[in-house]
């Protein structure tokens, strides 16, 4: 019908108002609380990693998308030879869980328990590492990332003045 379109694919998303289910509001909770932290391992013990990107940095290359559409959509079909454009939406720095809930940990100040778990034989389908190519957003510019540690300590700040959301 020749809609203009895009097709975005973001992972590891974090930022204020997330869920307290997901792994940083939960790690924030449990150190208040006291609570050990399970930290999914792979089957050598080393701690699952991602590409976390802040939500406020997602929703700026949104914009940055739909505002340069056309000229998006050509880079797309420039190096990808297909429609309708597809753009990963990444974070540059690999982080493992670990370095999160060490993370965390600094900013809140306070000490914490953790266990490194192997379950992914328990859990079919678990990845132990997340993450997308983002080269094409960063040819055309219109990636935004801001430094892991900086984002992590203003959501932890947020999660403190805002206690009820871990509830």
């Amino acid at each position: 019908y020749s809609i203009p379109s895009l097709i975005t694919q973001c992972c590891n998303v974090y930022g204020q108002r997330q869920n307290n289910e997901k792994f940083i509001p939960n790690t924030i909770k449990k150190i208040l609380s006291k609570e050990k932290i399970i930290v999914h391992t792979d089957e050598n013990n080393v701690p699952g990693s991602r590409y976390y990107i802040h939500n406020e940095d997602l929703a700026e290359s949104i914009v940055f998308l739909t505002t340069n559409h056309e000229e998006v959509r050509s880079e797309s079909i420039k190096q990808y030879q297909k429609e309708p454009a597809k753009i990963n939406i990444t974070g540059d720095s690999l982080i493992t869980n670990l370095e999160v809930v060490e993370m965390i940990g600094n900013d809140l100040k306070m000490k914490f328990e953790y266990e490194l778990e192997n379950k992914d034989s328990l859990r079919p389908g678990h990845d132990i590492k997340y993450g997308l190519d983002n080269t094409l957003i960063k040819s055309i510019n219109g990636h935004h990332d801001r430094e892991f540690k900086m984002g992590i300590s203003d959501v932890v700040n947020w999660y403190l003045k805002n206690k009820n959301w871990l509830n």
